[in-house]
């Protein structure tokens, strides 16, 4: 009984080419395996070097950017130090203004008190050495007097 399925389909020109056709997907897949081995490794140091170039420009390009954004920050930096600069000197006006305003006498007003006080300390240390000058023969007189008696 198997002999004469297996003559059935050995004489059979359909089953002729299922097995030509079987055949050749098998040949098909046998010249994929081995295109795919030979051009995968290829394939694969392609792609390694495609990305070896992709990252070094994405370097490339982030080094940039962190440049563009040190030069920015340095730019507003500058700016915001000005403009509290500005801030600060108005500030300062403000109040030297509202401290005149209410009779608080400024840094240079106690200076030039200080000046003068210090002024009127020499004239009366001067004075009081002129005095003495004067008194002197007196005192020397009156201290004769005191040992003689």
């Amino acid at each position: 009984m198997v002999a004469t399925v297996t003559t059935k389909l050995i004489d059979n020109p359909m089953a002729d080419n299922a097995i030509e056709y079987a055949r050749q997907i098998w040949l098909a897949g046998l010249g994929a395996l081995a295109k795919a081995e030979k051009e995968g490794s290829q394939l694969f140091d392609t792609l390694v070097h495609r990305g070896e170039e992709l990252e070094a420009l994405a370097m490339q390009r982030a080094e940039d950017t962190v440049e563009e954004l040190k030069d920015r920050l340095g730019e507003v930096q500058k700016s915001a130090a000005h403009n509290l600069d500005k801030l600060e000197k108005a500030f300062q006006k403000r109040v030297t203004r509202a401290l005149h305003r209410l009779g608080v006498p400024s840094r240079e007003d106690i200076q030039d008190l200080a000046r003068q006080v210090n002024a009127l300390q020499e004239s009366i240390k001067a004075m009081i050495k002129a005095e003495e000058a004067k008194e002197a023969p007196k005192m020397a007189i009156i201290r004769s007097i005191g040992e003689a008696a």
